[in-house]
């Protein structure tokens, strides 16, 4: 039943929900309008065309009647030119509006498809939460592969058969407009791939939000989709692959925009790929990982999700930085000076990537074994806390940047003073991204609502309130400023020129350390809390 749609219950269920006979006969009729109006809108911009030439013949033709011989003789030969040009484009008419129109249909189905199939599946789960049927779905005997499938392509079901409704007078157009058939191939398979992919990111995110958190879940799949489109922008940097995320380059390329044909291919490990191609690729990728955390969450309790499992959450953190080395491209690099701003730059992702897999490793306090967080050969089981498996991400972290140093060393200069500086932001980054997580952590075995997101909230306003701070303090001394960002916030591992191993930088770790330790006997408080009542009860 896993690939047989038609016997798939969640996707019949939505299949039989969105095209009904009267609704889908409906919304066919509208896709053939809207066909016919962007057909006949692009055959009126060719015919307005023509009709300026057509005029400016009318003038010249006027004007064979005035003047002397010789001008009558120069405008007889700009007649006979714009004669032949007004013939020649006759000949082209029906291919330019063909092409035109062909064009048009295809981004509006690329913005249909892909707009439609993120916001139904970034509902999806929080919806049913909400009219209170998710249980019913998730206690069923489907397959969790099952669900999702069922989920990723029944919620935007009405997308895909408005894209099937457009696709053969599309083609039509295609072909009549002398697009090639590649082109075609390759235009649709990238909408279709960049649809299913967007729509797991979306059943992500509303797996994650409860059924009064949906406006947030909202506004984040709006923030998801505008960094989808965005990160295009990256194309001419020196990770420019990565803009093979977004699908837009691979369409302005296949409709026939000449500032992105002349754009160089992406390079994988300095190999040249087409650009339909690393999409391909990194949409497996990163979707593989989207569809491991779904697999894992979609049948549990919003309390008991654990996105990923310790030894995952290492691998993925081993995954992204592999896949930032593998895009990164030397012959385009003008934004790293040397080594050190390289260094730099790859532990500031570091960062975001500890925290989030920090994030994905957050357990409950029945999950918590109280035990665990005290005995040092149990801080690796599966009830501890995360700060030993983010020192395990952060080795392997430092691990790859060596290699990639050592991978790289055309480029960048590898030598000793580069690998100690470099252990030494890692160990700032791992401080901070521990306390945050295990901040979060006590957070959510607090009685707080959407202790989640609360406890981002308030790690935001914590580091804007250090950012004031500073800022306050530069007004008076910029040395004293930067002394503070590097006490309170992880400044000390991306700047690049100060001194790294400085007081403030010693003196932040070890603020650290100490909210680590405040924080871990915390957490073993709350846990214990509930072990306390019921051993009272008994």
């Amino acid at each position: 039943m896993l690939w047989q749609l038609w016997q798939n219950p969640e996707f019949v269920r939505h299949q039989r929900a969105e095209l009904r006979k009267g609704r889908a006969l409906a919304v066919g009729v509208v896709v053939a309008i809207v066909l016919a109006l962007t057909a006949l809108v692009c055959w009126a911009q060719q015919k307005s065309k023509l009709e300026t030439l057509r005029s400016v013949e009318f003038q010249y033709s006027y004007s064979q009647s005035v003047g002397d011989e010789q001008i009558r003789a120069e405008n007889a030969a700009r007649k006979a030119g714009i004669e032949q040009e007004i013939r020649d484009f006759e000949a082209q008419m029906p291919a330019a509006t063909a092409s035109n129109a062909y064009r048009a249909l295809l981004w509006m189905q690329f913005g249909v498809l892909s707009f439609w199939s993120l916001l139904s599946c970034a509902q999806g789960v929080s919806r049913e939460r909400e009219r209170g049927t998710w249980d019913f779905q998730r206690t069923t005997r489907l397959l969790p592969s099952e669900l999702l499938i069922g989920k990723l392509l029944g919620e935007p079901v009405l997308a895909y058969f408005i894209v099937l409704c457009a696709l053969p007078l599309t083609v039509v157009l295609g072909f009549v407009g002398r697009i090639k058939f590649l082109d075609i191939v390759s235009g649709y398979f990238v909408i279709l791939i960049a649809a299913l992919f967007i729509g797991l990111a979306g059943l992500w995110l509303s797996s994650l939000f409860e059924s009064k958190s949906r406006g947030i879940g909202l506004i984040g799949a709006i923030a998801m989709y505008a960094v989808f489109l965005g990160i295009t922008g990256v194309s001419d940097s020196s990770f420019s692959g990565l803009a093979a995320l977004s699908p837009l380059i691979t369409i302005l390329r296949v409709t026939g925009h000449q500032q992105f044909l002349q754009m160089p291919r992406p390079t994988l490990f300095g190999d040249a790929l087409p650009w339909a191609v690393m999409t391909f690729l990194l949409y497996l990728t990163f979707g593989g990982w989207i569809v491991l955390m779904l697999l894992r969450t979609v049948k549990k309790d919003l309390g008991e999700v654990r996105l990923l499992s310790n030894w995952q959450a290492v691998g993925c953190c081993a995954f992204l930085n592999f896949v930032l080395y593998a895009t990164f491209n030397p012959s385009r690099n003008d934004v790293f000076a040397g080594s050190t701003d390289f260094v730099a730059f790859i532990v500031a992702m570091n960062g975001l990537f500890l925290f989030f897999l920090g994030l994905t490793m957050l357990g409950t306090s029945e999950r918590l074994q109280t035990e665990n967080l005290s005995q040092t050969s149990s801080l690796l089981s599966v009830g501890g806390l995360q700060w030993p498996w983010l020192l395990i991400s952060g080795t392997v972290s430092y691990l790859l940047l060596i290699w990639g140093l050592f991978a790289w060393k055309g480029s960048f200069e590898f030598d000793r003073h580069v690998v100690a500086t470099s252990a030494l932001r890692f160990l700032v980054v791992l401080a901070f991204a521990n306390s945050n997580v295990l901040f979060i952590q006590w957070c959510k075995l607090t009685r707080m609502r959407a202790p989640l997101l609360k406890g981002v909230l308030y790690l935001f306003l914590y580091y804007g309130a250090a950012g004031v701070i500073c800022g306050v303090m530069s007004v008076g001394s910029n040395a004293a400023a930067i002394g503070t960002a590097m006490v309170l916030t992880p400044f000390a591992a991306f700047q690049t020129d100060h001194v790294l191993l400085s007081a403030s930088t010693m003196f932040g770790i070890a603020l650290q350390l100490t909210a680590i330790g405040f924080l871990i006997s915390a957490v073993r408080g709350r846990v214990r809390q509930p072990q306390l009542a019921q051993a009272a009860a008994a």
